[in-house]
């Protein structure tokens, strides 16, 4: 669940540079607090608004709409449903593994919304990734 939150948090900020570069651009004065403002969406709602900005990436808002199906498997369901294979030994690593592979998943599709939106949006503000 630490992962999700993670690359949902990558989200909110993508979504706070996206405001704040185009307040730039327009020379405008933001009245609220982009980053609050993004964090009160939810994971989907925060995935539909920056699946637009995946052009360097077009699988990526697919597999970050599956991201937000199996983080809330996890949340809702998951324990409930692999109980059963918890009290064995041979499939509570199974359970281990796969929820392993879950980090992975989480920790690289964050990495290609870093590379694929939040990198750029900061280059849009001026700021580059050696900053």
């Amino acid at each position: 669940m630490f992962t999700a939150a993670t690359l949902e948090r990558g989200l909110v900020n993508a979504l706070a540079h996206r405001r704040i570069s185009l307040a730039k651009q327009e020379r405008r004065t933001l009245s609220t607090d982009p980053w609050n403002k993004a964090a009160k969406s939810g994971f989907q709602d925060l995935v539909d608004k920056v699946s637009s900005w995946c052009g360097h990436d077009p699988g990526l808002p697919n597999d970050l709409t599956n991201a937000v199906k199996r983080r809330n498997y996890l949340a809702h369901s998951f324990w409930y449903d692999k109980e059963p294979e918890m009290e064995a030994e041979v499939p509570r690593g199974r359970l281990i593994a796969e929820l392993a592979d879950d980090i992975d998943t989480f920790h690289l599709l964050n990495a290609r919304v870093v590379a694929a939106v939040i990198n750029p949006g900061l280059e849009d503000l001026g700021v580059s990734v050696e900053d």
